[in-house]
């Protein structure tokens, strides 16, 4: 999610800085960062990337696009990027992300969000989008079209291949989108049939 919604913001001619480690990091340094989209290819060359926070410093908006059991361990490592008017969004799966970032940092740095694409790392360096048009929703809890949220707004304007609302009232947002792939997790185990054995011996239930 994070190298393709940083990548489209950075195609839009913003200021993006990516955080990656190991052979991914070093593609994005080298060759740019590539993506590979149903809506659209592109890459974003030369990509600014750093494996450590503390190089980056103060920044105006944190995507916050790890992995909901990643987000303890993160919200500590994000603390260099935090200035008096940073905006924080998360956009994992799930109703919690904002809670357990608001238990590090101010409630009121963090815009609570979501989140729609089917997107994964193929290789170091590139990004594939490979289904779901892509969307990003957010708001703040009371529902007030504030002016962090009208700035945040702003800086996607005009971004390709990528849908930008903002929510009006995205605790029920959340709950939809977490309602929707909850049955995604679910599965279960159902006894087969035992069918009587004069019909097995006949053959009478021989698979077409």
């Amino acid at each position: 999610m994070g190298g393709y919604i940083g990548g489209r913001l950075a195609q839009d001619g913003r200021d993006v800085t990516f955080i990656a480690r190991g052979p991914h990091l070093q593609a994005i340094l080298t060759q740019g960062l590539s993506v590979s989209s149903i809506s659209g290819d592109f890459t974003v060359h030369p990509a600014k990337a750093f494996p450590n926070p503390h190089e980056i410093g103060a920044v105006d908006l944190v995507l916050c696009c790890v992995k909901s059991w990643q987000l303890s361990q993160i919200v500590r490592d994000m603390q260099p990027l935090m200035g008096p008017e940073t905006v924080v969004i998360p956009i994992q799966n799930g109703v919690e992300a904002h809670t357990t970032l608001s238990r590090t940092l101010h409630p009121e740095q963090i815009l609570p969000g979501l989140c729609r694409i089917i997107s994964f790392v193929e290789a170091p360096g590139r990004i594939r989008h490979a289904g779901a048009d892509p969307y990003l929703a957010f708001g703040e809890l009371n529902g007030r079209k504030t002016p962090r949220v009208e700035n945040v707004a702003r800086a996607f304007a005009g971004s390709q291949g990528l849908t930008v609302e903002v929510s009006q009232d995205i605790l029920a947002d959340l709950w939809k989108k977490f309602m929707l792939i909850a049955p995604w997790g679910v599965s279960a185990l159902s006894p087969v049939r035992q069918l009587p054995l004069e019909r097995k011996v006949r053959g009478e239930d021989r698979p077409e």
